[in-house]
């Protein structure tokens, strides 16, 4: 999981190499409600488990990646 107060181009670059260390993609990202942190995802072993409990959770604009 990676957060951050804004999605830009530092960011993305800190996820790319970050899905290049553990080799794998995220899977999610979303806002979260309390903090306003953007956040992404990994989850090897139940990324669809995952996704269903974020979505449960409110997150806002989570999305699929």
């Amino acid at each position: 999981m990676v957060s951050a107060k804004e999605d830009n181009r530092a960011y993305e670059e800190l996820i790319e190499a970050f899905a290049k260390v553990v080799d794998y993609q995220p899977f999610a990202k979303y806002i979260e409600p309390s903090s306003g942190l953007v956040t992404t995802e990994w989850d090897k072993i139940d990324p669809e488990g995952r996704y269903k409990k974020l979505q449960k959770e409110g997150k806002i604009n989570l999305v699929r990646l």
